[in-house]
């Protein structure tokens, strides 16, 4: 129908494929005016491209448009409000000695450091602390005990264990996070998170903790939600010696500059960067048939389609996690094939026609409300 204004909208939705081609794109666009009143509609649209140099550019994506995180060499600068040099700081002390070393160069210039390990109830004994992890209540009885403690750094998640990782990591720093901020007191200390081997920051660096690198996306997260009690995030090597680390670490949070994405390699500083990364073709990247794929938000549009790019190149153990649970196979056949549920079943069904093994799982979204 006529439009009314001048201003169109226009609202485009891809569909999960279910050609047997690659080279197509189906979706439904739809038109609304100013007013929002639907225009037009196209329903099932369907674009073919003719060779793959040009399929990025008609998926939206062109090469030019991906970036990368880049590491370089960078001295501290001059000291921000981060910085954090008088107080008490409480360290949550990794099992490999880096905070006992944190301790010792803070001792030598007579500031208090008080160390909190893992145990099965909780107790503050002069500069020694132990909590319960995953019980907030702990973490509140060490925050009233202190008094106004200026900064808290987070090593738990160096060197847990992997079926602890979660609990001594993500889970650990979000209790933290809202005991510091239901505490209710100004100022606040600033929180560090400090991991072990989570990036790859020069040549070499393998990345072997996956578990730690969760809290630097989580850590992005808090320097804008929480920028007042935001410290940094640091990553070191577990391969160099811990009194040499601590004393860079102790220097950073000291004299913390604008820099709070950093790692220690080699004795030396580094900062990241966001540049433009060099277009790297993966066509024809073949995938591992003895290997199982995890694809999490694997029962969506973009999960199914990296799922299938897998199993085309060879994949065939695949575990789709997603939030909303696929019904009983023995309903896959009656479902609506136009809705939602059964084109992502018959997607799985499509991967399993080619020799996949394919299998679903979901999650529950456990919400709990904490003043904030």
């Amino acid at each position: 129908q006529p439009p009314s204004g001048t201003t169109l909208w226009t609202h485009a939705r891809l569909h999960a494929a279910t050609d047997a081609s690659e080279r197509v794109v189906i979706g439904d666009v739809r038109v609304y005016d100013d007013s929002g009143t639907l225009v037009s509609e196209t329903l099932d649209a369907r674009l073919w491209y003719l060779d793959d140099k040009t399929s990025g550019a008609l998926l939206g994506a062109p090469d030019d448009w991906f970036y990368e995180t880049c590491w370089h060499r960078r001295a501290l600068g001059v000291a921000s409000e981060r910085a954090v040099r008088a107080g008490t700081w409480i360290v949550f002390a990794d099992p490999g000695g880096l905070g006992e070393q944190v301790a010792a160069r803070r001792s030598d210039s007579r500031a208090r450091t008080v160390i909190v390990s893992p145990a099965a109830r909780f107790t503050l004994d002069g500069d020694r602390a132990t909590v319960r992890p995953g019980e907030p209540a702990d973490i509140r009885r060490l925050l009233d005990a202190l008094d106004a403690p200026t900064a808290v750094i987070h090593l738990w998640s160096m060197g847990a264990p992997d079926d602890q990782a979660l609990l001594h990591g993500p889970e650990c720093v979000l209790h933290l996070l809202h005991e510091i901020v239901a505490a209710d007191r100004r100022p606040r200390p600033r929180l560090w998170l400090v991991t072990g081997d989570s990036q790859a920051v020069v040549a070499g660096d393998r990345a072997e903790s996956p578990f730690a690198a969760m809290l630097w996306g989580m850590g992005r997260t808090l320097s804008v939600e929480h920028a007042g009690l935001w410290g940094g995030l640091v990553d070191v090597s577990g391969a160099e010696p811990a009194d040499a680390t601590a004393t860079q670490l102790v220097h950073e949070v000291e004299s913390a500059d604008a820099e709070d994405l950093v790692a220690f390699r080699n004795g030396q500083r580094h900062v990241a960067r966001l540049e433009r990364a060099h277009p790297v073709s993966i066509g024809d990247m073949p995938a591992d048939a003895d290997g199982t794929y995890l694809v999490t938000g694997g029962l969506g549009g973009l999960g199914l389609t990296m799922a299938r790019w897998l199993v085309e190149r060879g994949a065939r153990h695949l575990l789709l996690l997603g939030r909303t649970p696929l019904p009983p196979r023995e309903d896959w056949p009656h479902l609506d094939s136009g809705s939602a549920l059964g084109r992502r079943c018959a997607a799985v069904v499509a991967m399993e026609s080619i020799g996949a093994h394919v299998e679903t799982a979901w999650r529950a979204v456990i919400t709990k409300k904490v003043p904030l």
